[in-house]
């Protein structure tokens, strides 16, 4: 065997596969399974990608309190995740104040389950909102004047779940604590649209929404 057959030889075995690459790289994309609403929202949500975007359409009368209504676009997520996108709108004029976008770690569709959110409001107020036990009042900490675009993130490590926004996607700002929420390995986590005007639907744009886990 000459010494070029042998330089090939390691090159093929150093070099990693196209294969290895796609999967690495669809792990982190954003091909939501599961599209649906919770809590029956008028009119039925709805959502669509192009390129870097998600256009997401919802309902419902809100993301707060002891149940929730909203559109949901999610993937199941089993244990550790972060997730991650830049929110370009939400709402035009007219919209109501409170209408939200928000990345959301869900335990499950019911109304009232436990999840960790971090949303932000037609009116520009970043929440980051936990509900700790089924059909449990909501804890929400708040960061107001917020303008758009805007990143949210939004991280769970066990049962611990933090959240953050950035201008610029680099440099990012905690909101609030860690909190913790009791939730199963297996979760739903993805993009949620409420427009705290049910019958009124609310449309937001994400951008570069991500799923790491």
């Amino acid at each position: 065997m000459t010494t070029q057959n042998l330089r090939q030889i390691r090159r093929a075995f150093h070099r990693p596969s196209l294969a290895a690459i796609l999967i690495s790289a669809l792990a982190l994309t954003a091909s939501a399974k599961n599209k649906g609403d919770i809590g029956s929202p008028r009119p039925e949500g709805k959502s669509a990608q192009q390129g870097d975007n998600w256009t997401v359409t919802g309902g419902g009368s809100d993301i707060f309190g002891v149940s929730d209504q909203f559109h949901f676009v999610s993937n199941p997520a089993s244990g550790n995740c972060t997730l991650t996108a830049k929110i370009v709108s939400v709402g035009e004029a007219g919209c109501h104040d409170w209408a939200k976008a928000a990345l959301m770690i869900r335990a499950d569709e019911s109304v009232g389950a436990p999840h960790a959110s971090i949303s932000i409001s037609h009116a520009g107020t970043i929440a980051f909102l936990t509900r700790t036990n089924p059909g449990g009042d909501t804890r929400s900490e708040k960061v107001p004047q917020i303008t758009f675009p805007i990143f949210l993130k939004i991280e769970r490590k066990g049962n611990d779940f933090t959240s953050s926004y950035s201008q610029d996607g680099k440099t990012w700002t905690m909101v609030g604590k860690t909190m913790t929420v009791p939730m199963k390995t297996a979760s739903l986590a993805g993009m949620a649209v409420t427009s705290h005007s049910d019958g009124n639907p609310c449309t937001a744009v994400f951008s570069n929404f991500m799923m790491k886990r």
